[in-house]
Order: structure tokens, then sequence, then C-alpha cells
């Protein structure tokens, strides 16, 4: 199995991004001429909520399945550098108040719709679009207007400098998606979306999306022959690991997502497998609902926060491979802060904490059934025991869970996120941030708003982090959420399967020159 790296021309690749590319390419090497034709199937931990980008309820989670059939008008690498995708050029204004993008000429969406500037208007004004429940429009409120400028040419205004809007732009609330299909399909276009991807979207039933090769799709290979090489693409949602890898050794997919820690041996010993490394992480951590009891309860929160041991939880999922966590920023992020240290475990403390409390009886853990929370949610059961905390377990659908833990329905929710995103400011907003659509944790700071809004003002990236360690600090001191640990994220591959990329800011999939390799 060969890895790739992303859409963008050779040329394109700058000296900053070589130790990423390095990282995510291995030790693996590119086969000689691609073949065309075939199927790949590919295994997914969790379930979209939506076939329509905006409507993500897993900001970056879910691009895996979004970027068979939509994209952007740019992409952006690990060292914040953004690339070309639907545009081909773009320019700041002197006081980094506007952004003009010329437009890759001759793109058409999959019904035959040109996309041009007037298609990028309409997509970014539905984005931010208040009367819609979509979660995109929290990241527009920097944006002022889009202007057509000509048919391949529109300019974006700000109401502040901002240099995390590249990084909005790049994600799912700057998809491009066909206007004629979103006014012809109303509601219904969340399960027939229309993009300009490599692929189209034949079906999405319980389980499973479907898609087969867009024959129109504007990029070509190295070579100027069209892509993509394969006939389509499904993908199958899968929560179980152990369920996936036993699919993998047996051929019935190709490629399989979130690999647990005690099975990359397993996998690097298998001849017909091949274990991915990648840019990203896990991070794993818990949801106080702040706001209701019994955790508006802040010595509560705190005999919890104490009870936990994160090292010995890191080792018991991870081994040595996890790094427990001072805040959500993973390690691997450049925004993380090191001076944002993890809690230190102190039972007697805990104790101490519980007992000035108050509290009697027990607590409900939510979490979703997908492996390895499972593990975590009963380690955490048996270390709050100790302390003479009782906790009750409920495993639920992903979806069900989502539901209940952003209506803050939920007690204590066991929670993750694959990170980083394209920029910090996608995580922290979105979990934090006025109107922040992931406000799982339930507390709204107006504090924390303006270290976050600074944030996206500066264009150093040390002060940034800075600013952005202070806001994580303050959820800290006031055990607004449990940072528990961040464990490496490898994928698992069949070796058959060549030339699959990673979207390099987000760790999704890209299939546009994924082939199978005839069985030798």
């Amino acid at each position: 199995m060969s890895f790739n790296q992303s859409r963008w021309p050779r040329w394109a690749a700058l000296p900053s991004t070589v130790a990423a590319l390095t990282l995510l390419m291995g030790s693996f090497s590119f086969a000689a001429e691609p073949v065309r034709g075939g199927v790949v199937t590919a295994l997914l931990t969790a379930e979209v909520s939506s076939l329509d980008p905006i409507f993500t309820n897993s900001p970056g989670g879910d691009s895996a399945t979004y970027n068979l059939f939509a994209e952007n008008l740019i992409d952006i690498l690990p060292s914040g550098e953004a690339k070309p995708v639907l545009a081909t050029s773009w320019t700041w204004s002197d006081d980094r108040k506007a952004i003009t993008f010329k437009l890759r000429s001759g793109v058409k969406f999959h019904d035959g719709t040109p996309f041009d500037a007037d298609a990028v208007k309409f997509n970014i004004e539905r984005s931010r679009d208040p009367k819609l429940t979509s979660s995109s429009k929290q990241y527009w409120v920097n944006l002022d207007a889009v202007k057509v400028i000509d048919p391949l040419t529109v300019e974006f205004t700000f109401k502040e400098p901002s240099v995390a809007m590249l990084a909005v732009i790049a994600a799912e609330p700057g998809v491009m998606l066909s206007p004629t299909a979103i006014k012809k399909e109303g509601e219904n276009f969340a399960r027939k979306p229309v993009g300009t991807g490599p692929f189209q979207i034949v079906s999405w039933t319980a389980g499973k999306v479907e898609t087969a090769r867009f024959d129109g799709y504007w990029n070509k290979d190295d070579a100027g022959q069209p892509l993509p090489y394969l006939d389509g693409v499904v993908i199958r949602y899968v929560p179980n690991a152990t369920v996936r890898l036993v699919e993998l050794q047996a051929g019935s997919a190709q490629l399989g997502d979130a690999v647990l820690d005690k099975d990359f041996e397993k996998i690097k010993r298998d001849p017909s497998l091949v274990l991915m490394d990648t840019h990203m992480a896990i991070d794993h951590f818990c949801n106080f609902n702040n706001a209701e009891p019994p955790f508006d309860n802040l010595d509560l929160r705190k005999a919890v926060s104490l009870a936990i041991d994160r090292v010995a939880l890191a080792k018991a999922i991870s081994g040595n491979a996890g790094t427990p966590l001072g805040g959500m920023l993973p390690p691997t992020s450049w925004a993380s802060d090191p001076s944002v240290k993890p809690v230190a475990y102190d039972l007697e403390g805990a104790k101490a904490a519980y007992a000035a409390s108050g509290h009697k009886g027990p607590i409900k853990l939510s979490l979703v059934a997908r492996d390895p929370d499972p593990q975590i949610a009963q380690i955490m059961q048996s270390m709050l025991k100790k302390a003479g905390i009782d906790v009750t377990i409920e495993q639920m659908e992903r979806n069900a869970w989502m539901n209940l833990v952003l209506k803050g329905k939920a007690e204590l929710s066991l929670g993750r996120s694959t990170l980083p995103d394209v920029d910090p400011d996608i995580t922290m907003s979105s979990y934090y941030g006025r109107d922040a659509a992931r406000n799982s944790i339930r507390v709204e700071n107006p504090k924390i708003w303006e270290l976050l809004e600074r944030a996206r003002k500066e264009t150093s990236q040390e002060a940034r982090r800075s600013l952005y360690g202070q806001a994580q600090q303050i959820l800290v001191d006031n055990q607004n959420q449990l940072y528990l640990f961040s464990r490496p994220v490898k994928y698992v591959a069949r070796k058959e399967l060549q030339g699959v990329t990673l979207e390099l800011g987000g760790g999704a999939w890209l299939f546009d020159r994924a082939w199978l390799a005839p069985a030798e």
C-alpha cells in the first residue's frame, strides 16, 4: 500500500511541509502504474448525521465521507499554509480585511451546474444563514460580505483582520455544493448532496454510503490522465474495532480508521495489512454539564477530576503511546501550550472534595458505544469508586448521544475528538466560543470569548498559542471539563490499496488518486 501527498501538485510542496509529508508517507514505496477500475470499501467508526457538510455535528471527523463528493476553495497544511483546490490563487488586501480568490475554470458540479463566483457566494451566504440550524454560521461572525467581481473572481471582506478565516474557508463551512441541487432538493439535499468532488453519491442507507466515479471530475494526474482511478468508494460505519480489523484481514474491506493501540503489533505482523501513521491524535475527555445539577457544583467536579489517574488510564488504553491531556489542544497541534498541565491524581484530595460537595447517589456517565470508550468508562468507574463516587454507565448510538449532550440533558458524558483541526480556532470556538455549536460543557465565559476573539485576530503563532493556553487554563482551574488523554491516530489498509492520501489539515482520507493493485 502506498501513501501519497494530498491534492496539490508536486511543485506546491513547500519546505516547511516536508516533515509532515515524511511522517505521513512513512516507509511506504510508491507503485509504478495506477490501475483503473474497482471499488474500495472503507470502514469508519462513526456515521455522519447528515451528508450536507454544513450540518455536520463532528467537524473534521466526518470529512472522510464529505471528501468523496465535495471540495473547498483551498485546503490547509499542518504548517498553516494554504494550497489551491477550487481556487487557483488568492490575494490579501494590505489591511488583511479582504481576500480575493481567482477560481478554477471549467469546473462543474455533478449535476452539470457550473462552478463559478455566483456559486461561491451562494454557498457562503447559505452557510452563514441565521435561519438555518447549521452549526457553520458560528464561524462566519467576522465575515462582512462576499462580492462577485467577475465569473471567476470573488472577494471576501471581514469586519476584523483574521488569520483564522482561511481555515474556515478550508473547512466544512466553506464546502462548495450545487446551488441548483440545493434549491431543487430542499431538505432532501442532506441525503442527496451534489458537489464537485471525484465521486458522486449513489445512496445513503443505514450504516453505508455508496459512491460512483464522477467522469466529469476536473482534476488530472501527473501524466494528464483523468481522475479518479476507482469506479467507486463505499463507506461503511462499523463502531467495533475488532469487527473492522476482522473484515480487513478477510479482504471484505480495504481501509479502516481508529486502530486500537493494542492491535498495532498484530497489524504489523500481518503481511496482507499496512499500519498507516498520521499526524493526528484522538483526544479523550469528559464533559461536565456545568449548568445543571449535580455538576454545577465545583467541589463535585473537582472530586471527579482528582480521582482520575490520567497516567494509568492512558497506559491501560494506549500503552506507552498515550499522553495525559492538560487541555483540549493535543501535543500534535502547533497551538498546544505546554504550560497547561494535566490535573494530577490525588485520591485523598478527591475524597475531601467529594465530602465538601455534599453530593449523594449515583452519577450517570453517557458515552457512544464505540471502542475504546466503554473500556475507558469502566476504568473511570473503578477509579471513582475508590473516592466513594458511584457511577452508572449508559452506552448510546452516536447521534442519540450528540442529541442528549448538546441539549444539555447529560450529567457527565465521555467524548472524543480527532485533532488538530485545520486551525485551532475551529476547535476552540466550536467548543468554548460565543454561540459555540459544541458547547457540551454548558459554559458561557466572556473572558474565554475575549481570549479566543483576540487569538483570531493575531498573526503570530506564538501569541495565539499563549492566548489559547490562557483560555484552556481557565477551564482547567474551574474544572469545567475533564481532560483525560490523547492517543495517536493510525489507520489500517490492505496492501493492495495504493495512492490513498490524507487531508493534511484534518487527517481525513482522500481517494482521488487511490487504486487497487492486481492480486499477486
